[in-house]
Protein backbone atom coordinates (compact mmCIF):
# COMPACT_ATOMS: atom_id res chain seq x y z
CA UNK A 1 0.00 0.00 0.00
CA UNK A 2 2.89 2.40 0.74
CA UNK A 3 3.98 2.04 -2.91
CA UNK A 4 0.56 2.76 -4.41
CA UNK A 5 0.36 6.37 -5.69
CA UNK A 6 -3.39 5.95 -6.20
CA UNK A 7 -3.90 5.84 -2.42
CA UNK A 8 -4.04 8.92 -0.21
CA UNK A 9 -0.97 10.11 1.67
CA UNK A 10 -2.79 9.14 4.85
CA UNK A 11 -3.32 5.53 3.70
CA UNK A 12 0.23 5.21 2.38
CA UNK A 13 1.73 6.67 5.54
CA UNK A 14 -0.33 4.45 7.80
CA UNK A 15 0.74 1.32 5.88
CA UNK A 16 4.42 2.22 5.95
CA UNK A 17 4.42 3.25 9.61
CA UNK A 18 2.76 -0.02 10.60
CA UNK A 19 5.61 -1.86 8.86
CA UNK A 20 8.28 0.28 10.55
CA UNK A 21 6.70 0.00 14.01
CA UNK A 22 6.25 -3.76 13.73
CA UNK A 23 9.42 -4.93 11.99
CA UNK A 24 12.24 -2.33 11.95
CA UNK A 25 14.46 -2.33 15.04
CA UNK A 26 17.18 -0.01 16.35
CA UNK A 27 20.55 -1.60 15.66
CA UNK A 28 19.58 -2.76 12.15
CA UNK A 29 22.17 -2.73 9.39
CA UNK A 30 21.34 -1.71 5.84
CA UNK A 31 21.22 -5.40 4.93
CA UNK A 32 18.63 -6.02 7.65
CA UNK A 33 16.59 -3.07 6.36
CA UNK A 34 16.55 -4.71 2.91
CA UNK A 35 15.49 -8.05 4.37
CA UNK A 36 12.70 -6.39 6.37
CA UNK A 37 11.47 -3.94 3.69
CA UNK A 38 12.55 -5.49 0.38
CA UNK A 39 10.34 -3.27 -1.81
CA UNK A 40 11.47 0.33 -1.34
CA UNK A 41 9.59 1.97 -4.21
CA UNK A 42 7.79 4.04 -1.58
CA UNK A 43 11.04 6.00 -1.11
CA UNK A 44 10.49 7.56 -4.55
CA UNK A 45 7.58 9.52 -3.04
CA UNK A 46 9.66 10.82 -0.12
CA UNK A 47 12.00 13.68 0.59
CA UNK A 48 15.07 12.99 2.69
CA UNK A 49 17.33 15.58 4.32
CA UNK A 50 20.17 15.47 6.81
CA UNK A 51 19.44 17.50 9.95
CA UNK A 52 22.35 19.65 11.06
CA UNK A 53 20.45 21.99 13.36
CA UNK A 54 16.84 22.43 14.34
CA UNK A 55 14.65 25.37 15.21
CA UNK A 56 11.81 23.24 16.58
CA UNK A 57 11.26 19.90 18.23
CA UNK A 58 12.80 16.65 17.05
CA UNK A 59 12.27 13.45 19.00
CA UNK A 60 15.61 11.76 18.30
CA UNK A 61 18.62 11.98 20.63
CA UNK A 62 21.19 14.36 19.12
CA UNK A 63 24.11 12.30 20.40
CA UNK A 64 22.80 9.08 18.81
CA UNK A 65 24.44 9.73 15.41
CA UNK A 66 23.77 11.56 12.15
CA UNK A 67 20.10 12.57 12.06
CA UNK A 68 17.85 12.52 9.01
CA UNK A 69 14.28 13.54 8.28
CA UNK A 70 12.26 11.46 5.83
CA UNK A 71 8.92 12.94 4.72
CA UNK A 72 6.48 10.54 3.08
CA UNK A 73 4.59 12.00 0.10
CA UNK A 74 5.30 15.67 0.81
CA UNK A 75 3.01 18.27 -0.75
CA UNK A 76 4.19 21.00 -3.16
CA UNK A 77 5.58 23.01 -0.24
CA UNK A 78 7.49 20.03 1.19
CA UNK A 79 5.07 19.39 4.08
CA UNK A 80 4.00 15.92 5.13
CA UNK A 81 1.95 14.70 8.07
CA UNK A 82 4.00 11.47 7.98
CA UNK A 83 7.62 11.93 9.06
CA UNK A 84 10.36 9.50 10.08
CA UNK A 85 13.29 11.04 11.91
CA UNK A 86 16.16 8.59 12.29
CA UNK A 87 19.82 8.46 13.20
CA UNK A 88 22.64 6.40 11.75
CA UNK A 89 25.77 5.58 13.69
CA UNK A 90 29.12 3.87 13.16
CA UNK A 91 31.69 3.13 15.87
CA UNK A 92 34.44 4.47 13.59
CA UNK A 93 33.01 7.99 13.37
CA UNK A 94 31.22 7.64 10.02
CA UNK A 95 29.33 10.78 9.02
CA UNK A 96 26.50 10.06 6.60
CA UNK A 97 25.21 12.20 3.76
CA UNK A 98 21.56 12.13 2.64
CA UNK A 99 22.37 9.88 -0.35
CA UNK A 100 24.05 7.39 2.00
CA UNK A 101 21.04 7.47 4.33
CA UNK A 102 18.83 6.72 1.34
CA UNK A 103 21.10 3.81 0.38
CA UNK A 104 20.86 2.59 3.98
CA UNK A 105 17.05 2.54 3.83
CA UNK A 106 17.14 0.82 0.42
CA UNK A 107 19.45 -1.84 1.83
CA UNK A 108 22.28 -1.02 -0.55
CA UNK A 109 24.75 0.85 1.70
CA UNK A 110 28.03 -1.05 1.45
CA UNK A 111 29.43 0.13 4.81
CA UNK A 112 28.42 -2.80 7.03
CA UNK A 113 29.36 -0.90 10.24
CA UNK A 114 26.55 1.65 9.94
CA UNK A 115 23.55 0.97 12.14
CA UNK A 116 20.13 2.47 12.68
CA UNK A 117 20.64 4.00 16.13
CA UNK A 118 17.01 5.01 16.66
CA UNK A 119 13.99 6.33 14.81
CA UNK A 120 10.88 8.33 15.47
CA UNK A 121 7.53 8.03 13.69
CA UNK A 122 5.53 11.28 13.65
CA UNK A 123 1.97 10.94 12.33
CA UNK A 124 -1.53 12.41 12.61
CA UNK A 125 -4.39 11.02 14.64
CA UNK A 126 -7.37 10.76 12.35
CA UNK A 127 -7.55 13.02 9.29
CA UNK A 128 -4.52 14.93 7.97
CA UNK A 129 -3.12 17.48 10.37
CA UNK A 130 -4.68 20.90 10.30
CA UNK A 131 -3.65 23.65 12.66
CA UNK A 132 -4.60 22.54 16.16
CA UNK A 133 -5.08 18.84 15.35
CA UNK A 134 -3.33 16.14 17.36
CA UNK A 135 -0.39 14.02 16.21
CA UNK A 136 1.61 11.23 17.81
CA UNK A 137 5.33 10.69 17.99
CA UNK A 138 6.64 7.16 18.64
CA UNK A 139 10.36 6.99 19.45
CA UNK A 140 12.06 3.61 19.00
CA UNK A 141 15.39 3.19 20.82
CA UNK A 142 17.50 0.28 22.04
CA UNK A 143 15.88 0.84 25.47
CA UNK A 144 12.31 0.59 24.17
CA UNK A 145 9.52 2.68 22.69
CA UNK A 146 8.22 6.02 23.94
CA UNK A 147 5.05 7.85 22.91
CA UNK A 148 4.34 11.59 22.87
CA UNK A 149 1.10 13.37 22.04
CA UNK A 150 1.51 16.70 20.22
CA UNK A 151 -1.20 19.35 20.02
Amino acid sequence: MADDPALSRHERGKALFELFASYVKPGFTSEQMRATLPDTRWLEACSLVRIGAVGGAIDVEWSSGDIFCLRLCPDNEGWSDWVIDFSLTDARGFSARADEALAFLQGTLTNKQVRLAEFNLWYPIGPPIQQGNISLSERFTAKGVGLKVHQ
